[in-house]
């Protein structure tokens, strides 16, 4: 390898024989077959559930073909609502019953995703959460980018946080009369754009909608109509913050979701499975440019992100990245000078195949 080049990630962490063995291992004990989609969340460089995957999981589902019943192993801390969506009706189209492997997070999007399953089968380390989405509006609230001096980024509105706001002026602080509620949502406007607060509003009541026709591919009928409500009501509404963790014993005994106990030794085997993506994806070492650029002054690394695999198929989400060693102009404790930085430049980024990884 070259000086300069820091390679493709994982490379020489997982066997794929070994991975893929693990697959057929579980489809054996469980009588189904396994797609796994895992999205990395590693720090600074998290990959979330977006439209791209469509067709990705449509390209290995087509390999697989029509099941009786699939398993999918799930690993994400969100993405996009209406990806999440989409997505969960594409693999309802490619079984008779299908269940959800959670061997640790399903966060967000992925617990949405998760009520399509007939079945959720949960480590005793997986995690679901609540599904208020956070809209990102070019109309929202702005801050600037601490490396970046003169550059913005938008900020996500958490559509829970907006009700939070509303509710602390009406509850808490005990405003009723009209003109004092009034004052209140015009100062909330002044911050957020009302077009922006428009599309909170229009994303809380989807993520609703959504959460209960999911439910109703195995909660049919108004016989479980109230059952349903009750889960989207606590799933949306009733947990009070996004980064409330659900544990596989509060899915099953408060939820009451149709969560299953995974046997000690299937567990073993998902959790094994799991921990090869781990090290495949690095996830639980942040990207760090210094750990590639080394003493060079500039390198091109080739990182891995999110995969999607079945004994047939391989694909990852890819990106190929140049990094370079600046100084940047940046304010230190308010005495401004000059600092060591990266400029990171992206020449690749998307889905491939590849069998090899």
């Amino acid at each position: 390898m070259a000086a300069g080049e820091a390679g493709v990630e994982g490379e020489s962490h997982v066997s794929r024989t070994e991975r893929l063995d693990l697959i057929k291992q579980i489809e054996a004990a469980r009588g189904s077959r396994l797609l796994v989609a895992i999205w990395g969340d590693r720090e600074n460089l998290q990959t979330i559930i977006a439209p791209d995957a469509h067709a990705v999981c449509f390209q290995n589902l087509e390999k697989m073909g029509h099941v009786a019943k699939l398993d999918v192993l799930l690993y994400t801390t969100g993405g996009q609502t209406l990806a999440a969506w989409g997505l969960a009706n594409l693999l309802r189209e490619y079984c008779d019953s299908l269940s959800i492997l959670i061997p640790h997070r399903a966060l967000s999007a992925g617990t949405l995703l998760t009520l399509a399953a007939d079945e959720i089968l949960m480590s005793r380390l997986g995690q679901l959460s609540p599904i208020d989405p956070s809209i990102t509006s070019p109309l929202g609230p702005t801050i600037p980018i601490a490396t970046m001096p003169g550059q913005q980024q938008v900020v996500p509105i958490s559509v829970e946080d907006v009700i939070g706001f509303i509710a602390l002026a009406t509850d808490a602080a005990g405003l009723k009369e009209e003109r004092s509620i009034l004052s209140v949502f015009d100062r909330l406007s002044s911050q957020v754009h009302p077009m922006a607060l428009g599309a909170v509003y229009r994303s809380r009541e989807q993520i609703v909608s959504l959460a209960d026709r999911l439910l109703s591919f195995h909660m049919k009928g108004d016989d479980e109509k109230e059952d349903r409500e009750r889960i989207v009501s606590r799933l949306t509404r009733e947990m009070g913050s996004h980064d409330y963790l659900i544990g596989r014993t509060e899915a099953k005994n408060f939820l009451k979701l149709k969560v299953a106990d995974a046997p000690a030794d299937l567990e073993q085997k998902i959790l094994a499975l799991f921990e090869e993506y781990s090290n495949l994806l690095e996830l639980r070492q942040p990207f760090n440019p210094e750990v590639y650029v080394g003493a060079n002054q500039q390198a091109t690394c080739t990182l891995n992100r999110a995969i999607v695999e079945s004994t047939e198929h391989t694909t990852v989400f890819r990106t190929i990245m140049e990094l370079e060693r600046v100084q940047m102009q940046m304010q230190m404790m308010g005495v401004p000078g000059l600092r060591p930085a990266f400029q990171e430049r992206r020449t690749f980024e998307s889905w491939i195949t590849d069998q090899a990884v």
